[in-house]
This record gives structure tokens, sequence and C-alpha cells, in this order.
């Protein structure tokens, strides 16, 4: 997507925005340099082959043939660095199925990665979806924001909440991670209404202040829930306005 916008007839935009939120693999963000065209290779200059697992080969990156986009702004939620025991192997790769052993592997490329690329992995905010936030500020020099406020300035809904009675946000799963710079957090903490409601897939941790209902929790099961979202978000609506229209005025 990045290559099709640097080349694209009307030329680079003066700035371009990336979110990143999770990822399917923790490559420290080489997949995307490699579609512009970085090459990463072995001790014997052959091509190491797609996902972290062979970044403990890396030797060196051609940055011969890379496309370099203009001004990039990356929006994220996530604080944990590259690496280490709060990074990006050992966080969030377990969500992808990564075992113990995947871990340490991953964790030890993703070490590689940083001494060849030399910038700083331990930034906050770098293992963003699978270290790709590494990339894109180590070698594209972007600029590294917190997502949430970013999207609520620029959409006014930090305004709107200043005349708002009622908030209504969620997510997949709602847990203590909610409040941790994601838009579930940030969200309820804009000023302005008095009612603040949460609605999720599932909910562990309901944060504080709010009214929180979990469609898993209103349709039995999480198989339940899956199999019909439509109606178990309808529940979740109704029970709200019912809970928020039932409350005495203040």
């Amino acid at each position: 997507m990045l290559r099709t916008i640097v080349e694209r007839p009307a030329g680079t935009p003066p700035e371009i925005l990336v979110g990143l939120g999770g990822s399917a693999s923790t490559d420290g963000g080489t997949g995307l340099l490699t579609a512009l065209g970085a090459r990463f290779l072995d001790a014997t200059g052959a091509p190491l082959p797609p996902g972290g697992g062979s970044l403990r080969r890396l030797a060196r990156i051609d940055w011969s043939g890379l496309v370099r986009p203009g001004p990039i702004t990356v929006l994220s939620d996530v604080t944990a660095p590259l690496l280490g025991a709060e990074g990006a192997a050992a966080v969030f790769g377990p969500q992808k199925g990564a075992t113990e052993a995947d871990i340490e592997a991953l964790d030890a490329g993703l070490a590689r990665l940083a001494d060849v690329v030399g910038a700083d992995p331990w930034q906050p905010g770098m293992g963003a979806a699978g270290g790709t936030a590494y990339a894109l500020v180590g070698a594209l020099q972007a600029r590294l924001v917190p997502g949430a406020p970013y999207v609520a300035a620029a959409t006014g809904l930090v305004t709107a909440a200043r005349s708002a009675d009622v908030l209504i946000t969620g997510e997949g799963k709602v847990d203590a991670t909610s409040d941790l710079g994601k838009t579930v957090g940030h969200a309820l903490g804009l000023a302005g209404p008095s009612q603040r409601i949460v609605i999720g897939g599932a909910i562990d941790t309901a944060p504080a202040g709010c009214r929180a209902y979990s469609l898993t929790d209103l349709a039995g099961s999480t198989h339940a829930a899956m199999g019909d979202p439509q109606r178990w978000l309808i529940e979740a609506g109704r029970r709200a306005a019912t809970d928020v229209a039932d409350e005495p005025a203040s």
C-alpha cells in the first residue's frame, strides 16, 4: 500500500498516516520494508526468507532499492518496546500462537535487526504490530504518536464529547490494557458526558465509573456471541438504553 501511494501519478502526499494495531507476524516490519525494496541478507549475501524467525541470521541490509515515502506519522496505542519481557515477541507473540521457544527465537531476531538498523529498540511503541513501528521509525524516520488522542482530535470527538450526555465506546475484548492509551480509555476520559457506556465482545476488567455490557455474558458463551453478534449488540444497546433511562436525574 505504501509503495502504491508513493508511485501514484499524483505524487507523494505531504503526509502519510499509518495506523498500527495488531499484526499476524512478529518480523520487526521487515515485510513492509521488503515490499518497499529493502533486501535482508545473511552472511553469504542470500536473501533471508520472510518472517521473524530468520532474522537471527541477518548480516546486513541492502537499502539501494528502497523506495522512501514522504513524511510518515505512525498512530499507535501500543507502548511496548521492540525487545525484552515487555516487547513485541513476549507480549504479542502468544496471542498469535507463539510458544516459549518461538518467543525466544523471535526476540533474538528482533535484537539482531536492531543491531543492524541502529535505532533505539527500547523506545516506547517500537513493538507495535510485531515491531512494524520499529521499521517505520528506524528506517523511514517516521514520527510515532499516540493514536487515540490524534484521531479523537481529528474527527471532532473531543469537541462533541463536551456537549454529549452519553458516551458509548468499546472493543472486541475489554481488559486491563484497554485503559492504557487505547481508544476505550481515552474516550472514557474525555470531559463532558455524565453517562459512560462500554460494550465489548468479552469483558475481563470493566473500566471504573461506567456501565459495561459483555456480548459473551449476554449470549451465554463466546461461541453464541460470535454466532449472532448483531442480535447481542442490539440487546446490549437495549439494556444500556434502559439502564440510562432509569437513572435518577441528578
